[in-house]
């Protein structure tokens, strides 16, 4: 009974493994680019095998906005901006909060100017993720 046992779960381990490396490659072939568009650049990264990255970049004279969009499979994915008045601060402007599982639908819409003492904690985090983000993306900057 127990080798039985044993012999089983090394099967489904094996299985969860092979499909788990298998999404790794499907996520890293669909969310792997880079598109440069006149005044704009536009990177999308995977997270593992579930999840990705997205940074755009628009910069026109002396205007520049820089977009993150997290998605992620389970949970709630970001939209974030820093661009208050075409001017990059390295602090986040607006939050769109989404869930994408089971349904998608905007959950929230956070806004610096208006919520930030309120959802201290989502800017914190979010300020995070556009630092980390940039760190990431560098060699675009």
């Amino acid at each position: 009974m127990t080798n039985k046992l044993l012999n089983g779960l090394k099967e489904a381990g094996i299985i969860v493994g092979i499909t788990y490396i298998g999404l790794l490659g499907i996520n890293d072939l669909t969310c792997n680019n880079t598109k440069y568009r006149g005044n704009s650049i536009f990177i999308s990264r995977p997270d593992g095998a579930f999840n990705h990255t997205e940074l755009h970049i628009y910069r026109h004279e002396d205007y520049r906005s820089d977009e993150i969009t997290q998605y992620k499979f389970l949970g709630t994915s970001k939209f974030i901006s820093d661009d208050a008045n075409g001017k990059t601060d390295g602090l986040v402007d607006r939050i769109y909060m989404i869930r994408l599982f089971p349904l998608n639908s905007l959950n929230l819409v956070l806004e610096r100017d208006k919520d930030s003492i309120q959802y201290q904690k989502e800017f914190n985090d979010a300020d995070k993720l556009l630092k980390e983000t940039k760190e990431r993306f560098k060699d675009y900057y």
